[in-house]
């Protein structure tokens, strides 16, 4: 959590902690803390801290797509900014008392808005000894939420703001020629710490997960731990191109440019990393590779087939020196098979978006080596585990594919043919193959069937409809359906 912003709620929340008056602070920011999976913690932070929150949700993400960007109109603040902007009002006062708004919009007795929440805290009575401002509670925030309507102008924000003349609810302020109030929605967070777009949970809780590498004594999944993210180059105009020879040329330049500007570095000729972004793309692996005096060789990477964006193929200079990451996809493409078919089909993956993605649940199954955003920070499922740098013959494997050490018969679109002395196992744990076989009662089930099955389950209308909120929070959850 490096944003600014973030930073400047936590420096100005520690700031008036130790206020026995209380206090309250007020914020224009991103918003992208009010529902993103990583600000979970923040947000719990803010509802154990303080005892009123006010968020005036002013939208305009334009980092979203089609019917969902229309509906958040316009930016608020012009082309300054593609992120939803939001107001925030954080009330802490001087004694601990949940707010509330009773049935008829009114405050209860007790009560303080947050205008009248800053004269309150200045003159209220200090609490009693031995129980400082900062101390943990039990109470949770009461959380006040408003949110501009759907397709605002950027005009018509502006002229809501300017109308608005009191952050007292609609029903005590009212509406009319001498402004209007905010129409608040109390928001009851989950135990997740989500405010809005909350996930199902129940049922869909008890579904197996699809992979847990955090978590390595879990059994119940579906796939073993070796899914990987696609491929992140950080330098997509160099790694990618259409055309085999363009490609080529550029990554030739980009290599040869690289190795020059090493040396003069490493000969103290230059004092700095040269920032030319007409000749390379730097990023922090390339720049830790070049100030270790990292030579990089062509020919320790290759030229192969790929899926740039969704049914977009394009040729892809793969390597472990100029892609900034590769993750583990050496498992799933494996470097000594992709040079001698660098056209093959080599492995299958379902590719699925990644949790806290902008865009709606997607998900697509390739056979040729994804790009990190082919589906937004996608996370690829595979058919099969190679592990080329196994010397030692292994027994045989209880899976479809045979022996686990055979060789490898390679055929595809270009490829040379032959075979790679490689160890490959599926991606299906032997788990998940016990208890399908036990579910349906069919012994003839086999890991291939279960890889098919996850896509057609991620693939149903009504799964995706229901869960589409838990998919941006974590990986999906495959259930066994009844027949």
């Amino acid at each position: 959590m490096y944003d600014s912003y973030i930073r400047a709620f936590r420096w100005a929340s520690d700031r008036i902690a130790s206020n026995p008056n209380g206090g309250v602070i007020g914020f224009i920011t991103n918003g992208g803390w009010i529902e993103g999976n990583a600000a979970s913690g923040m947000r719990q932070a803010l509802a154990d801290e303080f005892d009123s929150i006010y968020v005036l949700d002013l939208r305009g993400d334009q980092r979203t797509q089609g019917e969902l960007s229309r509906k958040e109109g316009g930016k608020i603040f012009g082309s300054g900014s593609r992120a939803k902007v939001c107001m925030t009002f954080l009330v802490k006062r001087p004694h601990p008392q949940p707010l509330s708004i009773n049935g008829e919009g009114s405050f209860v007795e007790g009560e303080v808005s947050p205008c009248a929440a800053i004269s309150q805290a200045k003159y209220a009575a200090t609490p009693s000894a031995g129980t400082p401002r900062n101390a943990p509670s039990n109470h949770h925030a009461q959380i006040y939420y408003c949110s501009v309507a759907d397709y605002m102008t950027r005009e018509e924000k502006l002229k809501f703001l300017e109308d608005t003349k009191s952050v007292l609810p609609l029903s005590i302020y009212g509406e009319g020629a001498g402004g209007r109030g905010l129409d608040w929605q109390q928001l009851t967070p989950d135990e997740h710490g989500d405010w809005l777009n909350k996930r199902v949970g129940g049922d869909y809780d008890t579904y197996l997960t699809m992979g847990d590498k955090k978590d390595k004594t879990i059994v119940r999944k579906v796939f073993e731990d070796f899914y990987s993210r696609g491929l992140a180059t950080s330098r997509d105009a160099w790694c990618y191109n259409y055309s085999k020879e363009s490609l080529q040329k550029n990554i030739r330049e980009c290599i040869d440019y690289y190795n020059q500007q090493r040396e003069l570095y490493a000969n103290k000729e230059i004092s700095d990393i040269p920032r030319d972004p007409t000749k390379i793309s730097w990023a922090r692996a390339l720049e830790n590779l070049f100030i270790k005096n990292h030579y990089i060789n062509e020919e320790d990477g290759c030229y192969i087939s790929s899926i740039y964006r969704p049914y977009m193929k394009s040729y892809c200079y793969y390597a472990k020196d100029l892609n900034e990451m590769i993750y583990q996809l050496p498992k799933l493409f494996p470097f000594s098979i992709m040079r001698q078919s660098p056209n093959a089909s080599v492995n299958r993956v379902i590719s699925v978006s990644g949790p806290s993605g902008k865009k709606n649940f997607s998900c697509l199954m390739v056979n040729h080596l994804p790009c990190l955003d082919m589906i937004e920070k996608g996370q690829c499922f595979p058919l099969y585990i190679y592990n080329t740098d196994e010397k030692k013959k292994t027994e045989e494997q209880r899976s479809l594919f045979g022996s686990a050490s055979s060789p490898l018969a390679i055929h595809g679109e270009g490829g040379k043919g032959g075979e790679v002395d490689c160890n490959r196992t599926s991606g299906i744990t032997d788990w998940i193959l016990d208890q399908t076989r036990k579910q349906y009662g069919h012994d003839d089930i086999m890991k291939e069937d279960i890889f098919y099955y996850v896509y057609g389950i991620l693939h149903c209308p009504s799964y995706r409809e229901k869960y589409q909120n838990d998919f941006k929070k974590a990986l999906p959850r495959i259930p066994f359906v009844e027949r």
